[in-house]
């Protein structure tokens, strides 16, 4: 029991110290730049934050804000 609840206790810290008070809108992504992004987690019925640290799109792929995935080739 004492190991669930440092697992849970240290859980809930490092999701307090990686989530940004940066409002999603309904986007399950923001782009930082064309090369990372941040994604972001519904907290609320209607409302998303970003979690986590930045994240690096795989070579030859980049962060597009009106894209549908994190991470798409480049437009031709």
């Amino acid at each position: 029991m004492k190991f669930s609840a440092i697992t849970l206790a240290v859980f809930v810290f490092l999701e307090f110290v990686y989530t940004k008070e940066v409002d999603c809108g309904d986007r399950e992504f923001i782009c930082y730049d064309e090369k990372r992004f941040y994604q972001c987690v519904q907290v609320r019925k209607n409302r998303r934050l970003v979690l986590g640290q930045l994240q690096n799109c795989p070579q030859g792929l980049i962060c597009k804000h009106n894209g549908t995935l994190e991470c798409e080739e480049p437009d031709p």
